[in-house]
C-alpha cells in the first residue's frame, strides 16, 4: 500500500470516529429536550458543514470523505439507539435498520451539506495555491 493510501485511510478512520461519536452524543444529549426540531436541524447542519470543511482542510478527497461521513452518521445513530434504555435486548443491526428507517432524510441532508462545504473549501484552497 502506498504511503498516501495509508494516510487517507487513517484520516478517514479518524474522521469516521469523530463524526459517529459527535452524532451519537448529539442524539442522546439532554439539551435536545430544550430545542425545537428546526433548531436541532440548524445546529446539525452547521456541524456537518464544519466536518466537511475539516475534511477539505485535511486534504481528503471528496469521493472518500463523503461516504465516510455518511457511514459514520448511520453508525452513530445506531450506536445512540443501542445506548437507549430498553426492556428487550436489541442488536446493532436492528438499531441500524431503525435509524435508517426514521432518520434517512436527515442523514442525507447532513451528508449533502458536508459534500457542498467540502467542495467549496477544496475549491477555495485550490484557488489559493494557484
Amino acid at each position: 500500500m502506498q504511503r498516501n493510501s495509508i494516510r487517507k485511510l487513517s484520516l478517514g478512520l479518524i474522521l469516521a470516529v469523530l463524526v459517529s461519536m459527535f452524532y451519537r452524543f448529539w442524539l442522546t444529549y439532554p439539551i435536545l429536550q430544550n430545542l425545537t426540531v428546526s433548531e436541532w436541524r440548524i445546529v446539525a447542519i452547521l456541524a456537518a458543514a464544519i466536518f466537511g470543511a475539516a475534511s477539505a482542510l485535511a486534504k481528503l478527497p471528496t469521493y472518500f470523505s463523503v461516504p465516510v461521513i455518511l457511514a459514520a452518521l448511520f453508525f452513530g445513530g445506531a450506536w445512540a439507539g443501542l445506548s437507549a434504555p430498553r426492556d428487550v435486548p436489541t442488536t446493532f443491526l436492528a438499531e441500524f435498520a431503525g435509524h435508517l428507517r426514521v432518520f434517512w432524510p436527515e442523514v442525507v441532508l447532513l451528508s449533502a451539506v458536508s459534500l457542498i462545504c467540502s467542495l467549496c473549501c477544496a475549491h477555495v484552497l485550490q484557488r489559493k495555491h494557484v
